[in-house]
Parts: structure tokens; sequence; C-alpha cells
């Protein structure tokens, strides 16, 4: 198997997730990416729009999103597409390159977790 950072980073943000997300917290991923073009065509068929962030947090009926990147990855044109239509939706969109991110991202976005400080 290929080393995958940006795989690795969702790997390590979905174990600590589940580690300190409180049960009044949701939250799924959307792990769209790679498989080809047969794969996101269907994906595609079925809805998922393209540039999808890849964690979804839902806290008292809002929608919190956040995408994942590696040290080195960058937001596609569609993904900065995506983005700023669930901005204008309302939603929350942060760009996250590792668990250290997303927890500022918990506390920036007030979600409440198990742990008093987080990483």
């Amino acid at each position: 198997m290929r080393k995958n950072p940006e795989q690795q980073v969702h790997f390590q943000v979905a174990g600590f997730l589940k580690l300190v997300l409180r049960t009044d917290v949701f939250f799924t991923t959307f792990p769209a990416g790679g498989g080809g073009k047969l794969r996101g065509a269907f994906l595609k068929r079925m809805g998922l729009v393209p540039g999808v962030p890849d964690v979804l947090i839902v806290y008292q009926g809002r929608a919190y999103w956040i995408e994942l990147k590696s040290d080195s990855g960058q937001l596609s044109k569609t993904q900065k597409d995506t983005i700023a239509a669930l901005n204008t939706a309302g939603s929350h969109v942060m760009i996250c390159h590792s668990v250290e991110e997303v927890s500022y991202a918990l506390s920036l976005w007030k979600i409440p977790t198990r742990i008093k400080k987080v990483a």
C-alpha cells in the first residue's frame, strides 16, 4: 500500500473525534476521493457533490465542515467552489492539516468535548 499522508490525517482526525466529542455532537466523514473516474461518476450519480469537505460535524442543528489536507495539500477549484456554496448556505468550513487544527476549530465553533482542554 502506498503512503498517503492525507489518508493518515483522516485516520488521526477520526480517532480524535471519536474520543473527544460528546454524545450530543454528531460527526461523519465522506471518503469520496480515490477509486478513479468510474467510482467518481457513480458517487456523483448518487448525489454526492464534488468537492464536499471530508468531515461533517452537527451540533445544535448547525453544520460544521472540515476539509482535511496533508501539509503540502492544496484545495482544488472544485473544493473552493463547494466551500463557497456551503458558506453561502450558512455553514462553517475550515481547512485543517492536523488534529491540533481540528481541536482549534472545535474550540472556535464552541463545540463541547468530553475533555476540558483538547490537543
